[in-house]
């Protein structure tokens, strides 16, 4: 059962979650990370980018001080939204 575990290469955080939905045993933790850290598929594909940082951003205080804009295709058809950054209002149209 054990090796049921294993399978997939999904790294340490997904294997253990995996793992205590299915079954225990004792040092299970230990064993998981062990097998993943010294398994040669999941050191070959391992994702490598570190989390890029999050960026606070001040809140406006009136409606319309600051907003923002984006352009996204979606079946065939390009469209623009504008959002209000006070109270989370956007407006979507074509192009």
């Amino acid at each position: 059962m054990k090796e049921n575990v294993y399978l997939g290469h999904i790294g340490i955080n997904s294997s253990l979650r995996r793992a205590r939905d299915l079954i225990y045993w004792p040092q299970m933790s230990t064993d998981i990370r062990h097998y993943v850290e010294t398994c040669g598929v999941c050191a070959t594909y391992a994702y490598r980018q570190p989390a890029e940082s999050m960026v606070m951003t001040e809140t406006p205080d009136l409606p319309g001080q600051k907003g923002g804009a984006d352009l996204f295709s979606w079946s065939g058809r390009d469209y623009v939204v504008i959002a209000d950054y006070h109270g989370g209002f956007f407006k979507l149209d074509y192009l």
